[in-house]
């Protein structure tokens, strides 16, 4: 069974039933922000929690100084400088995450074609994030009305998947059905997404509310097998976070305006906070960027 797969469609179709039911569809609305928002804040709370063996092993490096000072400093020249906007440095991030998880699923990993998928996939998938919230793209941040052209999201969109169908079918070789399944339905998929967005308007924060959705479910199959008494506490750490969080939100106790607020503000700083330190922390990237932090 392509347990994979599953676990992804589930949290698309709570997303999609999140915006729905919170009447959250509008191309502009700060209600939806405001729960993506509150769910952020949690989801990078228990990603540090459950990173406590890679601080570790980042720690033990000789070198972990420099190494922890560099990231760092580029993270901040990104957030202070926007040397890389944060809708870019979430698709970079989710990119590498969609994929990279993959060889958890494959057993045959180590093999040319299963490798050259994953660079591949990740291409894909940040050329489909990008094409799917064109609308929010722009080249000149003094001048965002002008966008971002066309063409040029359109070719980097279908040279990815020419790419990507390429090494699909050679790893097809040696992947079983059930990995063949969790390595290519969600990229196939994808592509109702792209006609999708010539007639409906898909935001960022959806995908962005997928992403933390998706995460939030990950551990559940794993906790409830092995330590129920786990789950119990991460579904209630998990909603006591959401929970605080939206207390604090522009829907809260307190009603604000979210656009310039200042939890609008921690939102884009911790999420480069949270996208940065996960080069270091996350198992799922591309292996020479784990090597670097974690060569244990």
């Amino acid at each position: 069974m392509p347990k994979h797969t599953l676990m992804r469609a589930l949290a698309a179709s709570l997303t999609v039933a999140a915006i729905y039911f919170t009447g959250s569809y509008a191309p502009l609305n700060e209600r939806w922000d405001s729960i993506v928002y509150s769910m952020a804040f949690g989801h990078y709370f228990i990603a540090f929690l459950f990173s406590q063996k890679q601080l570790k092993q980042v720690t033990d490096q000789p070198h972990f100084v420099w190494k922890t000072m560099g990231l760092l400093s580029l993270g901040g020249l990104f957030y202070f400088r926007q040397w890389l906007p944060l809708l870019f440095y979430f698709g970079v991030h989710h990119a590498f995450n969609e994929v990279y998880q993959l060889d958890r699923v494959t057993k045959d990993r180590e093999n040319a074609s299963v490798r050259a998928l994953r660079p591949a996939g990740a291409a894909v998938n940040l050329s489909v994030f990008l094409f799917l919230v064109r609308n929010q793209l722009y080249i000149d941040r003094r001048h965002p009305e002008a966008g971002f052209p066309f063409l040029p999201l359109a070719a980097a969109l279908a040279l990815s998947y020419a790419v990507y169908f390429y090494w699909l079918w050679r790893a097809s070789r040696t992947l079983s059905l059930t990995e063949l399944i969790d390595n290519g339905a969600a990229e196939i998929v994808s592509l109702f997404m792209v006609y999708l967005s010539f007639h409906w308007v898909i935001r960022s924060n959806d995908i962005v509310a997928y992403h933390f959705i998706y995460w939030a479910l990950r551990p559940v199959p794993g906790l409830a097998q092995t330590r129920p008494t786990e789950l119990l506490k991460y579904s209630a750490l998990t909603a006591f976070l959401f929970g605080f969080f939206f207390l604090v939100s522009p829907l809260g106790a307190a009603s604000y305006p979210l656009q310039g607020s200042l939890f609008h503000k921690q939102f884009i700083l911790w999420s480069y906070v949270h996208i940065t330190t996960s080069f270091a922390l996350s198992d799922f990237h591309p292996r020479g960027i784990v090597r670097f932090f974690r060569p244990s």
